[in-house]
C-alpha cells in the first residue's frame, strides 16, 4: 500500500482557514533546524 504525503496544507486561526503552506515551504522553513538531513526535491505542479 502507497502512503501520499500532502503536497498543500492548511493553516488554521482558531478553527478558521487562514492560508495554505506547500509541503516545499515547510520544509524550507525546518531545514534550518534539522540541517541537511532534510531532502527536499522541488517539482512542478502537473497540469491536466
Amino acid at each position: 500500500m502507497k502512503v501520499n504525503k500532502p503536497h498543500v496544507l492548511p493553516v488554521l486561526e482558531n478553527g478558521v482557514l487562514v492560508g495554505i503552506l506547500s509541503r516545499a515551504e515547510v520544509m524550507k522553513a525546518v531545514r534550518p533546524i534539522y540541517g541537511e538531513r532534510l531532502n527536499v526535491v522541488e517539482r512542478e505542479l502537473e497540469t491536466a
